[in-house]
């Protein structure tokens, strides 16, 4: 093997230590008052993303320079893997149930899982969606940071499309050249709204502040907006 290549499958090995998930079809709504309480909620697809798919298309030995007997160890070990795969997806699943919010989950299958998500509290600290160690799920979709002059910044570094870039240097983007990504997330706030990167802009709606999102395969540009409590 090629050292680039061994370093390529090195370095996906390591990312293995966690999930990469990526939304589907999706929608998705959040709720934050001037008074710090909020409520989010998410209800759709979750896809999770293999990295060492990103080895795919990678310069190998081409059929005809293995013997029958390479060959088909190759597709045994692909096979052993992807049953792997399946395995740790459900137990994924059966961790993610046990998670506060978690109305619903089920695993579809080919690593596709279905989720009805919502909670409510109260920010007096940062809140990030999805985490969950067992599950091993590291990368938000959502986080919502809190700053010491009152302000916090909303933003949704999962709701993108084509601006997910792969952390192996060359490999192709997780969840492919377009991404998963499909569906609506909407900010509802009676708080000041500092700023914003919709294109739609800021309407009313039942006396609160309305901004909204539509994500597709092909948005570059998570969603940001920064907002100020009143105490």
């Amino acid at each position: 093997m090629h050292r680039p290549v061994a370093l390529l499958a090195a370095i996906a090995a390591l990312m293995l230590a966690s999930c990469v998930l990526s939304p589907g079809k999706f929608t998705s709504d959040l709720s934050i008052g001037k008074d710090r309480a909020f409520t989010f909620r998410y209800s759709g697809e979750v896809i999770a993303i293999d990295p060492t798919s990103s080895l795919d298309g990678l310069p190998t030995a081409s059929n005809a320079e293995k013997d029958p007997a390479a060959i088909a160890a190759e597709k045994a070990d692909k096979q052993k893997k992807a049953a792997e795969r399946e395995t740790k997806y459900r137990a994924m699943a059966e961790a993610l149930s046990r998670e506060q919010g978690v109305r619903k989950i089920t695993y579809a299958g080919n690593g596709k899982f279905m989720l009805d998500y919502e909670i409510s509290g109260t920010l007096d600290h940062g809140f990030v969606f999805p985490f969950n160690t067992d599950a091993e799920v590291v990368i938000p979709f959502l986080a919502i940071e809190l700053r010491k002059d009152g302000s916090a910044r909303v933003k949704a570094p999962g709701f993108v499309g084509s601006a997910k870039e792969s952390p192996i240097p060359g490999a192709p983007p997780l969840g492919g050249s377009n991404g998963t990504a499909d569906g609506t997330f909407t900010v509802r706030t009676d708080a000041e709204i500092l700023m914003h990167n919709s294109e739609a802009g800021v309407k009313k709606e039942a006396g609160r502040n309305v901004v909204s999102w539509r994500v597709t395969p092909l948005t570059k540009e998570a969603p940001v907006l920064s907002l100020r409590f009143t105490r």
